[in-house]
């Protein structure tokens, strides 16, 4: 029984051994077939000998830095080219232009300014501010305002702003030459076409523009080298008849005092208006508020508005500051209304004194006297008054007469006509000694223009 379980014992042990060997035989097996396939799978080395002599051997290629393009090919231990910097653009140099200060004078209203004209590129250019302040007692008052945080300028109509040049300076460089502007610029806050440049820190505006925009109206050749300007047609009208007078012909000025009276200047501004005539008005300031309309109508039509004192003070016979304000109330007030000072006064009653002449020089007014007096602040007939004008006129003369006399505006309505008639042109103290060559100097005193 022990042999027969010993040989079992073999047996099942031989079994054993041979399986295991079997097993193992299959593992290694496997093993070499697994390198036979790595290796066919595998890129055979070419041997150097193998090669052609005659093409070179390539260098192996380098392992790629991190980030690098993979398909850029660089030589071993070489510095790469480092990547130009784009070139910028050069800043183009600003557009500069010749300015020229030109001696053109600008006249508003038949009344030469001293406003500054440039000229560029052949155009007329004036800086806006001064230009707003000739307007700004006229119907066609404007007020520019800087609009900073937008770069726009808003011309107003009226004065609800704080207007200035010197916000707008601040904007603009320049040196010798000019540089010109892109402003937007609203007329309220209707957009306008303005041309604009830069001169020495100031902004200056195409003048035809300004016309244009502001509907101003403007007359050639009345005056050589002369814009003139004109906010109305009947300014416009004014320098027209000027035109027309001629300095050879005979011509008179007619005058009246101590108004302006509603009523009474009003009839004779009728008068004058249908005649195509103009006088000199010697008024009282205390009268010119209450009757502002009056001499404004007056002043538009081409009429001169002088000064004939505060209240009708006789001068002689008042202390030197009180004459000082009698004649500088009424200029300011003369020219806050019309925008133009008077340049000549008249005493009351006709006196006047060294001191009353030396004041008046001080304030820029000449004295202005008569030659021909009907006496119509008496109570004299219109037909009397007509008649020794007429007998006594002569050319260059001065008339008197006063507007607050229904018998001097009744003398009026015949007279006018009848000096027209007679071949005397009817113009202003100013238009009288203009076309007859004199000077009106202020402190000097003047009864005709014969010289």
């Amino acid at each position: 029984m022990r042999s027969n379980n010993k040989s079992n014992n073999s047996k099942s042990k031989n079994k054993k051994i041979r399986y295991i060997s079997l097993v193992l035989a299959i593992a290694v097996g496997l093993v070499l077939l697994a390198g036979n396939a790595c290796q066919v799978l595998s890129p055979v080395p070419v041997m150097a000998e193998s090669l052609p002599t005659s093409e070179p051997i390539p260098e192996p290629a380098s392992t790629p830095e991190p980030g690098s393009n993979p398909d850029t090919v660089s030589t071993p231990g070489a510095t790469p080219e480092p990547t130009p910097e784009p070139t910028p653009e050069p800043t183009p140099e600003p557009v500069l232009y010749e300015v020229i200060q030109t001696d053109t004078v600008v006249a508003l209203n038949g009344r030469q300014t001293d406003i500054i004209v440039y000229e560029i590129e052949g155009g007329k250019y004036v800086n806006l501010y001064e230009f707003a302040s000739l307007l700004a007692r006229t119907e066609k008052q404007f007020y520019p305002r800087w609009d900073e945080s937008n770069e726009i300028i808003h011309l107003e109509s009226d004065n609800n702003y704080t207007t200035g040049g010197a916000e707008i300076t601040k904007i603009l460089t320049t040196e010798t030459n000019t540089t010109p502007m892109y402003i937007s610029v609203y007329l309220d806050e209707t957009p306008v076409f303005i041309t604009a440049f830069s001169v020495e820190g100031e902004i200056f505006f195409n003048l035809d523009d300004i016309i244009e925009a502001l509907d101003l109206i403007v007359l050639d050749n009345i005056t050589w080298n002369t814009v003139d300007i004109f906010t109305n047609q009947s300014s416009a009208d004014v320098v027209i008849r000027r035109s027309r007078i001629n300095p050879d012909l005979p011509m008179v000025a007619l005058t009246f005092d101590d108004g302006p009276h509603n009523k009474m200047t009003n009839q004779l501004l009728d008068i004058l208006e249908q005649h195509d005539a103009v006088a000199t008005f010697y008024i009282i300031g205390s009268y010119i508020e209450k009757n502002s309309d009056t001499v404004l109508r007056a002043f538009e039509m081409g009429n001169e508005i002088a000064n004939h004192t505060w209240s009708h003070a006789s001068l002689d016979k008042i202390s030197s500051d009180r004459i000082r304000r009698q004649l500088r109330d009424t200029n300011t007030a003369i020219e806050n209304l019309t925008g133009v000072a008077p340049t000549s006064m008249r005493p009351p009653f006709g006196r006047h004194t060294a001191d009353v002449r030396a004041i008046s020089k001080e304030l820029g007014l000449a004295v202005a006297m008569w030659s021909v007096d009907p006496s119509d602040y008496l109570n004299r007939s219109s037909d009397r008054i007509f008649n020794d004008i007429m007998n006594d006129v002569k050319d260059r003369d001065i008339i008197i007469l006063h507007d607050i006399h229904e018998r001097s505006i009744n003398a009026s309505k015949r007279l006018i006509p009848a000096l027209i008639a007679k071949g005397y042109q009817l113009v202003t103290v100013s238009e009288l000694m203009q076309f007859s060559d004199i000077t009106l100097e202020p402190g000097k005193t003047y009864h005709h223009a014969r010289g």
